[in-house]
């Protein structure tokens, strides 16, 4: 997978000397500098570290997705972010009956979608 590191227009918003983030990290300037005009390739163990002078976290440096994930997910509903939410709080033995009975009316919902068709089916025939 390639990607382009924002390091630069990171430091640059954030109006820091190239000589400052190096300190800030325990790079050399003439490290960054690679970094930055993609001349080199920045190690994992940086990534963090850099983000985090910078102020922000790693995926936004790494410029890896438009929108981030904790502001919602476009593939789940509010009422399935407070259904997740609920089920992460709640005790194992909790968990279990909530998937049971999850499950349940799943079954339900499946049974009575059959019933429709047979019966769409017989109006037709």
């Amino acid at each position: 997978m390639s990607y382009k590191l924002r390091i630069r227009d990171f430091r640059e918003k954030k109006k820091m000397k190239q000589s400052e983030l190096a300190d800030a990290i325990g790079v050399s300037s003439r490290v960054l500098g690679g970094w930055e005009r993609m001349e080199t390739g920045v190690p994992f163990e940086y990534i963090p570290a850099c983000a985090h002078a910078l102020g922000v976290t790693p995926n936004d440096l790494c410029n890896w997705y438009e929108d981030h994930p904790m502001t919602g997910s476009p593939h789940i509903s509010h009422d399935e972010e407070i259904l997740l939410r609920d089920y992460r709080a709640a005790t194992p033995e909790r968990r279990r009956a909530l998937t049971m009975t999850a499950r349940d009316y799943a079954g339900m919902s499946k049974a009575s979608e059959v019933d429709s068709r047979q019966v769409e089916k017989k109006k037709a025939v």
